[in-house]
């Protein structure tokens, strides 16, 4: 069984006819450390261009962007591949994005 925690890097299939790609798993898990709605922020190979997007420079993801506007629940058997783990910094970069979408 796939376990899934807030920060993960995953391959994702987001569409059936489109290629794997990069995902961050945002939302957390329950009281039980249950994630019962797995939400993603997919990555894409660009610059940024918007204010949310989030630019993560790390070992295991190639240059590009989180797109916070492009936040969408997957289902587990979407998760193809895990990947790593966001540091806290890079996290919060993310999160700042999604918060700026969210107008929260």
């Amino acid at each position: 069984m796939k376990q899934f925690h807030r920060g993960d890097v995953w391959f994702v299939r987001i569409a059936e006819n489109e290629s794997p790609s990069l995902a961050l798993i945002v939302s957390r898990e329950d009281e039980d450390g249950v994630m019962p709605i797995v939400a993603v922020v997919p990555h894409e190979a660009r610059s940024a261009e918007t204010e949310f997007d989030a630019t993560v420079t790390t070992r295991f993801i190639s240059e590009g962007v989180f797109n916070a506007q492009r936040l969408t629940a997957l289902r587990p058997e979407q998760f193809l591949q895990h990947l790593g783990v966001l540091v806290p910094q890079d996290m919060d970069s993310v999160e700042k994005c999604l918060y700026r979408w969210l107008d929260l």
